[in-house]
């Protein structure tokens, strides 16, 4: 029962104030990123945990050090997550969550476009193109 005071929840798409439409989208961007994220570390701990390789004998190997860094592609994370493998569901989640505020800047994107405001398109179009450039490795 609503009152005065509380208005009645509208999902999102359908409220006339397009301020709200954008937040309460990106408010959901954001919650199935982390969550999708911390599902999906998880499952690659828990595959680590009944399926891994048993005691990594040290805490530097534990900790990955003096190991050489290799390149992460896509495909074979894909090829790792397909094979049940723990790590490649630990650094598929870490990719989403990296992901999530690239998808939120687009979104805004999006959302400034349908308003017409030409300088938010540019300031978010520019902020866009900043972190897929990150995201490539461009600039570091």
């Amino acid at each position: 029962m609503a009152t005065r005071d509380r208005p009645i929840a509208t999902a999102p798409g359908l409220s006339s104030d397009p301020e709200r439409e954008m937040a309460e989208w990106i408010g959901i961007v954001l919650r199935v990123g982390v969550f999708t994220s911390a599902a999906l570390v998880l499952i690659g701990l828990g595959l680590g945990l009944l399926f891994g390789r048993g005691d990594p004998g040290s805490l530097d190997a534990a900790l990955g050090k003096h190991v050489d860094i290799e390149t992460l592609a896509p495909g074979s994370v894909l090829r790792g997550v397909a094979h049940f493998q723990g790590p490649a569901f630990i650094r598929l989640g870490i990719f989403v969550l990296i992901l999530t505020p690239i998808a939120r800047v687009a979104l805004t994107l999006i959302f400034f476009a349908r308003q017409r405001d030409r300088l938010f398109i540019l300031l978010a179009g520019v902020v866009l193109i900043v972190l897929l450039l990150g995201l490539a490795g461009i600039g570091a």
